[in-house]
């Protein structure tokens, strides 16, 4: 998905958990492991990666309200968000219109979701590996891709219809909903792991939840309803654009 896209989206759903919206930008971060190539949708796409480059993007962006976690400067998400800040910032000021010192936020589970949800619409142009390093099947819209021409439709979408579906997935009635940031990011979760084919473990699951530290909340069956009317509308926009 193109990265102004990810960033509307991100953004939706931070409203619905009535999280600052300008962490919207962290949703494109994990493209930083396009460099080198043979990382890029390896590296930073799998969900269990949310907290570190959350860290990572509290010490290069700055942090809001909190003291920024110690992270090795070594690590190849801190180097690698360090060298991409000028092209993350411009992205930002152009998505936003805002000054970039908006980009320091605080840590929790809003920017938890904003990071993970960018693996989630990657699922609508490329599968995603996003149980490594506990499985490596791939969570994608399989069924989308047989309704489309799978080798070409991305064209279009990126280079002429991205910003009339956005556009129009936004103004939905379902988003008219409020849940909490961490319910939404289990739901998150178990979404994607209902994308993957074949079928993730229970137990990959449930180390993801742990490590993104919401092991310990009950499931919200409204929150999984809303992302699947979420994915139905991402689908039949971005299905009528492209034929």
């Amino acid at each position: 998905m193109d990265r102004y896209s990810h960033i509307a989206l991100a953004e939706g759903l931070l409203k619905v958990c009535d999280e600052n919206t300008n962490m919207a930008y962290l949703s494109v971060i994990p493209l930083i492991d396009g460099e080198p190539s043979f990382l890029h949708r390896l590296h930073c796409h799998p969900l269990v990666k949310g907290k570190l480059l959350m860290d990572c993007a509290l010490n290069v962006f700055g942090a809001k309200n909190c003291i920024p976690p110690k992270v090795s400067e070594d690590t190849y998400e801190f180097k690698r968000l360090n060298q991409e800040k000028e092209d993350l910032t411009n992205t930002f000021v152009a998505a936003t219109n805002k000054n970039p010192k908006e980009m320091a936020f605080q840590a929790g589970y809003g920017a938890l979701l904003s990071i993970i949800s960018h693996s989630y619409f990657d699922t609508y142009n490329n599968a995603v590996q996003a149980f490594a390093p506990y499985e490596s099947y791939c969570a994608g819209q399989y069924d989308m891709w047989s309704k489309v021409d799978y080798f070409n439709y991305r064209i279009k979408w990126y280079e002429q219809t991205a910003p009339e579906v956005r556009k129009k997935v936004l103004a939905e009635d379902f988003w008219n909903v409020k849940f909490t940031a961490e319910e939404m990011v289990k739901g998150l979760i178990h979404r994607i792991a209902a994308l993957t084919q074949p079928q993730v473990k229970e137990e990959s699951i449930k180390e993801v939840e742990k490590v993104l530290g919401v092991n310990n909340i009950p499931f919200n069956k409204e929150v999984e309803r809303f992302y699947i009317q979420l994915e139905n509308a991402v689908q039949k926009y971005l299905v009528e654009s492209v034929q």
